[in-house]
């Protein structure tokens, strides 16, 4: 039987009780990255802590500015994930060459 885990966000952007959570995701494109839609944490009458997605007036500036600040993150993680993989292809293309310039040993 196979036991399935539950993925995590790669990260989260917290303000009080709202909270934007950052998904990694792979395709056969390569790497991109989703945010969820704002969430607001409460206490339920049984003190139980539940998650909504419904905002209070005063609460939307706050989710803007999360918004803002997840895309922010998100172009930064995108950036990091192309350098990362620039980085690799010119590292293979390198040693595939100096692999070639002695004969295939190395």
């Amino acid at each position: 039987m196979t036991k399935l885990t539950k993925q995590q966000p790669s990260e989260r952007i917290q303000d009080g009780n709202l909270t934007i959570a950052i998904w990694k995701n792979e395709s056969s494109k390569g790497t991109y990255y989703v945010a969820s839609a704002p969430k607001r944490s409460y206490k339920d009458k049984n003190g139980n802590y539940q998650n909504t997605t419904s905002l209070r007036g005063s609460q939307l500036l706050k989710a803007q500015a999360l918004i803002g600040l997840a895309y922010t993150r998100i172009r930064e993680l995108e950036a990091a994930d192309h350098a990362a993989r620039k980085a690799f292809d010119q590292a293979t293309k390198a040693k595939a060459e100096t692999t070639v310039e002695n004969g295939g040993s190395q």
